[in-house]
């Protein structure tokens, strides 16, 4: 409800989904796809990451309804700004814990970059965590695209499990 008011009052921005959905119907190739996320304005704070099928085709964008801050190569997202100095916190609510969890879960995201493994074993704490809902692995130059879904792990305070098939 909140998300509604604040892109009804946006003056005309794009929420962020509406945003996404134009640079998958638009954008030509990375470059423009980068582009539109960076310059675009929108309606409320987001943060995007974006992968090209070329080597070196990787960013996380951190937006506010109209600056950004882009990190290219070996990036990650993870419920706070990283890499701008946006005023505010990035969904409010406890900023000194969440950026605290949001660090060791990003080091642990990087810290998998460019290696092989077995399906989803990178998903663990402290990426994975009771708010854990989907997990995604993709290489767009190969074509692959595997996701699994989790639920909070009934009795237990602070863990996730699969609770779908892996799509493959």
């Amino acid at each position: 409800m909140l998300a509604a008011a604040v892109a009804w009052r946006s003056d005309g921005r794009l929420p962020a989904l509406h945003l996404l959905r134009r640079v998958f119907e638009t954008a030509r190739d990375y470059a423009e796809a980068r582009s539109l996320l960076e310059r675009t304005p929108i309606a409320a704070p987001a943060i995007f990451t974006l992968v090209g099928v070329a080597a070196g085709e990787t960013c996380v964008v951190e937006r506010d309804t109209e600056a950004f801050t882009t990190r290219e190569g070996v990036a990650s997202a993870a419920n706070v700004w990283r890499y701008g100095t946006f005023p505010g916190a990035w969904r409010g609510g406890r900023a000194s814990e969440e950026a605290q969890d949001s660090a060791e879960r990003a080091a642990m995201i990087e810290s998998w970059a460019g290696r092989a493994g077995a399906p989803f074993e990178w998903v663990r704490p402290p990426i994975l965590n009771a708010m854990t809902r989907l997990a995604v692995e993709a290489d767009p130059a190969r074509g692959m695209l595997r996701a699994v879904g989790y639920e909070e792990a009934s009795g237990e305070e602070d863990s996730a499990v699969p609770v779908t098939q892996v799509l493959d």
